[in-house]
Protein backbone atom coordinates (compact mmCIF):
# COMPACT_ATOMS: atom_id res chain seq x y z
CA UNK A 1 0.00 0.00 0.00
CA UNK A 2 2.65 2.42 1.24
CA UNK A 3 4.53 1.50 -2.20
CA UNK A 4 1.45 2.64 -4.15
CA UNK A 5 1.04 5.43 -2.70
CA UNK A 6 4.68 6.38 -3.30
CA UNK A 7 4.64 5.68 -6.44
CA UNK A 8 1.74 7.32 -7.03
CA UNK A 9 2.85 10.97 -5.07
CA UNK A 10 5.37 10.54 -7.75
CA UNK A 11 3.65 10.27 -10.84
CA UNK A 12 1.18 13.31 -9.47
CA UNK A 13 5.01 15.53 -9.07
CA UNK A 14 5.94 14.20 -12.71
CA UNK A 15 2.34 15.30 -14.18
CA UNK A 16 2.69 18.58 -12.03
CA UNK A 17 6.75 19.44 -13.06
CA UNK A 18 5.70 18.94 -16.56
CA UNK A 19 2.66 21.47 -16.33
CA UNK A 20 4.94 24.03 -14.43
CA UNK A 21 7.62 23.24 -17.28
CA UNK A 22 5.52 24.62 -20.47
CA UNK A 23 5.79 27.86 -21.58
CA UNK A 24 2.87 28.94 -21.40
CA UNK A 25 -0.68 28.10 -19.13
CA UNK A 26 -3.73 26.36 -21.15
CA UNK A 27 -6.35 28.64 -21.11
CA UNK A 28 -9.21 29.19 -19.85
CA UNK A 29 -11.88 26.91 -20.81
CA UNK A 30 -15.22 25.54 -20.02
CA UNK A 31 -17.16 23.16 -21.79
CA UNK A 32 -20.68 21.54 -21.10
CA UNK A 33 -21.79 17.76 -22.45
CA UNK A 34 -23.71 19.09 -25.10
CA UNK A 35 -20.53 20.68 -26.76
CA UNK A 36 -18.42 17.47 -27.11
CA UNK A 37 -17.32 16.25 -30.72
CA UNK A 38 -17.51 12.34 -30.25
CA UNK A 39 -15.55 10.22 -32.53
CA UNK A 40 -15.95 6.32 -32.91
CA UNK A 41 -13.30 3.94 -33.30
CA UNK A 42 -12.83 1.24 -35.23
CA UNK A 43 -12.98 -1.23 -32.02
CA UNK A 44 -16.88 0.86 -30.84
CA UNK A 45 -14.66 3.67 -28.46
CA UNK A 46 -15.92 7.15 -28.78
CA UNK A 47 -13.73 9.96 -28.03
CA UNK A 48 -14.22 13.52 -27.51
CA UNK A 49 -11.24 16.06 -26.21
CA UNK A 50 -12.17 18.24 -23.48
CA UNK A 51 -9.36 20.57 -23.25
CA UNK A 52 -5.94 20.47 -25.31
CA UNK A 53 -4.77 18.34 -27.86
CA UNK A 54 -3.70 14.88 -26.82
CA UNK A 55 -1.41 14.62 -29.87
CA UNK A 56 0.48 17.62 -29.06
CA UNK A 57 2.80 18.32 -25.84
CA UNK A 58 0.63 20.24 -23.09
CA UNK A 59 -2.31 19.10 -21.27
CA UNK A 60 -4.68 17.19 -22.19
CA UNK A 61 -8.38 15.46 -20.91
CA UNK A 62 -10.06 13.44 -22.89
CA UNK A 63 -13.89 11.40 -22.35
CA UNK A 64 -13.87 7.92 -23.96
CA UNK A 65 -17.01 5.88 -24.05
CA UNK A 66 -16.88 2.22 -24.23
CA UNK A 67 -19.79 -0.08 -24.82
CA UNK A 68 -20.98 -2.49 -22.90
CA UNK A 69 -19.47 -5.89 -23.83
CA UNK A 70 -15.91 -4.48 -24.47
CA UNK A 71 -12.75 -5.66 -24.23
CA UNK A 72 -9.26 -4.01 -23.99
CA UNK A 73 -6.75 -5.21 -24.32
CA UNK A 74 -3.26 -5.21 -22.58
CA UNK A 75 -1.43 -1.66 -24.08
CA UNK A 76 0.34 1.06 -22.25
CA UNK A 77 1.14 4.17 -22.99
CA UNK A 78 4.27 6.76 -23.07
CA UNK A 79 2.88 9.64 -20.62
CA UNK A 80 1.29 8.79 -16.92
CA UNK A 81 -2.55 9.45 -16.92
CA UNK A 82 -5.21 9.78 -14.60
CA UNK A 83 -8.52 7.86 -15.38
CA UNK A 84 -11.75 8.66 -13.62
CA UNK A 85 -14.96 6.60 -14.54
CA UNK A 86 -17.74 9.50 -15.00
CA UNK A 87 -20.15 6.05 -15.28
CA UNK A 88 -21.00 3.23 -15.41
CA UNK A 89 -17.99 0.61 -14.10
CA UNK A 90 -14.91 -0.29 -15.62
CA UNK A 91 -12.99 -3.26 -14.68
CA UNK A 92 -9.48 -3.11 -14.84
CA UNK A 93 -6.40 -4.76 -14.50
CA UNK A 94 -2.28 -4.95 -14.92
CA UNK A 95 0.09 -7.20 -17.06
CA UNK A 96 0.70 -8.33 -20.65
CA UNK A 97 -1.81 -11.15 -20.86
CA UNK A 98 -5.73 -10.08 -20.32
CA UNK A 99 -7.24 -12.05 -17.45
CA UNK A 100 -10.72 -11.47 -15.91
CA UNK A 101 -9.79 -13.26 -12.65
CA UNK A 102 -7.29 -10.26 -11.41
CA UNK A 103 -9.98 -7.47 -12.75
CA UNK A 104 -10.94 -4.93 -10.47
CA UNK A 105 -14.42 -3.78 -10.39
CA UNK A 106 -14.13 0.38 -10.96
CA UNK A 107 -17.63 1.94 -10.09
CA UNK A 108 -18.41 5.63 -10.61
CA UNK A 109 -16.39 7.77 -9.44
CA UNK A 110 -13.45 5.39 -9.09
CA UNK A 111 -9.90 6.67 -10.44
CA UNK A 112 -6.56 5.30 -11.27
CA UNK A 113 -2.88 5.85 -12.42
CA UNK A 114 -1.90 4.84 -15.20
CA UNK A 115 2.53 5.37 -15.18
CA UNK A 116 4.11 5.47 -18.34
CA UNK A 117 4.80 2.17 -19.64
CA UNK A 118 2.69 0.04 -17.54
CA UNK A 119 0.79 -2.79 -19.49
CA UNK A 120 -2.93 -3.13 -18.50
CA UNK A 121 -6.16 -4.16 -19.88
CA UNK A 122 -10.16 -3.24 -19.49
CA UNK A 123 -13.77 -4.50 -19.66
CA UNK A 124 -16.57 -2.91 -20.09
CA UNK A 125 -18.49 -6.09 -18.73
CA UNK A 126 -22.05 -4.48 -16.95
CA UNK A 127 -23.19 -2.02 -19.38
CA UNK A 128 -21.41 1.15 -20.89
CA UNK A 129 -18.71 3.46 -19.43
CA UNK A 130 -17.70 6.93 -19.46
CA UNK A 131 -13.65 8.05 -18.57
CA UNK A 132 -12.19 11.06 -18.50
CA UNK A 133 -8.56 10.51 -18.72
CA UNK A 134 -6.09 13.56 -17.82
CA UNK A 135 -2.17 13.84 -18.94
CA UNK A 136 0.28 15.46 -20.30
CA UNK A 137 0.64 15.27 -24.04
CA UNK A 138 1.63 13.68 -26.76
CA UNK A 139 -0.37 10.30 -25.63
CA UNK A 140 -0.36 7.04 -27.74
CA UNK A 141 -1.31 3.60 -27.02
CA UNK A 142 0.88 0.64 -28.00
CA UNK A 143 -0.78 -2.81 -27.63
CA UNK A 144 1.45 -5.45 -25.77
CA UNK A 145 2.57 -7.88 -28.63
CA UNK A 146 3.03 -11.51 -27.41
Amino acid sequence: MRHTLLKSLGILAVLTASLSAQSSAPPFVRVTPDELKWTKSANGVETAVVIGDPSKPGLYAIRLKFPSGLKLQPHFHPEPRIAVVLTGSMYFGLGETFDEKVLKAMPTGSSWIEPPGTAHFAFAKDGDVVLQVTGIGPTGTTPVVK
